[in-house]
């Protein structure tokens, strides 16, 4: 006859094993089902970004063209360098090879930033790298490939700083200088030599234009007076030997629309950024004239941006304004039943919050921050009957409105099957 309390002890074994196996497989199925999430998040953050527009942009400045260069102009200063009355700015040339004129550009470029002449130090020269090789791509990418060839020589520049920022800066130098010397040996005997006539920034290019797009002619532009002054014929510059800038402040003219023209007031401060120059700087609005829906409008510049010459034509993007929101990726933003919103993960579950766009850009949008909502959305409404009920986090129809997105709020930006109410996990 079998032992009852041996049967027991071994029923209760066996229940605690296939408890036990129960309890794996549960807690097993949970974490597969974790690991199947594939939930991504980021905080919603409010912040204030520029909203820039591209303008075709036209230079006017008070300079002096040097002409009369018999030979290839080989400068001896660089482009937007300070000079003086009666300093040699170039020496004169049969000929000289393209080539040649450019690794002459690139050697003394690189020199100054190894010597500290220019740019920042070299803790920033990764940075600054960055920075011009992505100024390279967008010009490239638009087309603008006028810019192409001065950034390319930039970023091999600070390419150079970044290699000898913790090596000998001395001896790179020593060597750069035996080759600039190399560059100019080979050249052979000089034809002749190109004096500054009057003080100011030397610049190695002339258009023939120096006369025509002058300070005085800025001042007093219309839309009409500037394609007057474009379809004007320029000047032979063939024997240039380059130009000055006579004075540091120089214009810039820009047609635009009566509606982006009206966000402009004379005496207002614009941030701007142009092709082949990858830095911010200031323009203040110095006229707008016009009528119809063309408009001039003139700024004026006091900074001459050393080794970058804009010269006359040049791509401007002006911030036109400044708004607060939440930078969100386009992936991330959702149309639900005509609500434009985006999911936010709490806890285990996914929840759909409204937003309104404010600008759009090529990988993102600024949605407007939560204030943008009548305040009465997220507070409890009243009924026909005078009675109080809080607002469902529902369907987006009616009262039932879905709630607006808050700062710090976790958007998903990537997750699969989402829906408003899930549970995740």
């Amino acid at each position: 006859m079998l032992d009852r309390k041996y049967l027991r002890r071994v029923g209760t074994y066996v229940l605690a094993v296939i408890a036990c196996v129960l309890l794996a497989l549960y807690i097993g199925y949970h974490l597969y089902k974790g690991t199947q999430r594939e939930i991504e998040t980021m905080p919603a953050v409010l912040d204030t970004y520029s909203l820039s527009s591209a303008f075709d942009a036209y230079i006017f400045r008070d300079e002096t063209a040097l002409g009369g260069a018999a030979g290839v102009a080989v400068p001896s200063v660089s482009d937007g360098e300070k000079i003086t009355k009666g300093e040699k700015v170039a020496s004169l040339y049969s000929s000289v090879s393209p080539e040649l004129l450019n690794e002459l550009e690139l050697v003394r470029e690189q020199q100054k930033i190894i010597d500290g002449k220019t740019g920042a130090a070299s803790s920033s020269a990764a940075k600054d790298l960055r920075e011009a090789i992505l100024s390279l791509k967008s010009s490239v990418k638009n087309g603008e490939l006028g810019a192409a060839p001065t950034l390319a020589s930039k970023i091999c520049a600070l390419s150079a700083r970044r290699d000898i920022a913790n090596g000998d800066s001395a001896s790179l130098s020593e060597s750069l200088k035996a080759r600039e010397q190399e560059i100019l040996s080979s050249l052979g005997t000089a034809a002749g030599t190109v004096y500054a006539p009057v003080s100011g920034w030397y610049f190695s290019s002339c258009d023939g234009y120096e006369d025509i797009f002058t300070a005085k002619a800025a001042l007093s532009l219309t839309p009409d007076t500037l394609d007057s002054l474009i379809a004007t014929p320029a000047a032979d510059s063939s024997q240039s030997g380059g130009r000055i800038v006579r004075t540091y402040k120089w214009y810039v003219c820009v047609i635009m629309s009566s509606t982006d023209a009206a966000r402009f007031t004379v005496g207002d401060t614009v941030k701007a950024t142009a092709v082949g120059l990858d830095r911010e700087f200031d323009l203040s609005v110095e006229a707008v004239t016009g009528s119809g829906d063309r408009y001039a409008v003139v700024f004026s510049c006091g900074e001459i941006p050393e080794g970058i010459d804009l010269g006359r034509r040049t791509e401007l993007s002006l911030t036109m304004s400044e708004i607060i929101g939440f930078k969100i990726p386009r992936d991330a933003v959702r149309m639900v039943g005509g609500t434009t919103g985006v999911y936010v993960f709490e806890g285990s579950t996914v929840s759909l919050r409204k937003i309104h766009i404010l600008a759009e850009y090529d990988d993102y949008y600024i949605a407007a921050p939560p204030d943008y909502f009548d305040e009465t959305d997220d507070t409890p409404a009243e009924t026909v009957t005078g009675e109080t009920t809080d607002i469902a986090d529902g369907d987006g129809s009616g009262r039932n409105d879905y709630f607006a997105l808050k700062q710090n709020d976790m958007i998903v930006t990537k997750g699969k099957n989402l829906y408003h109410k899930k549970t995740i996990g």
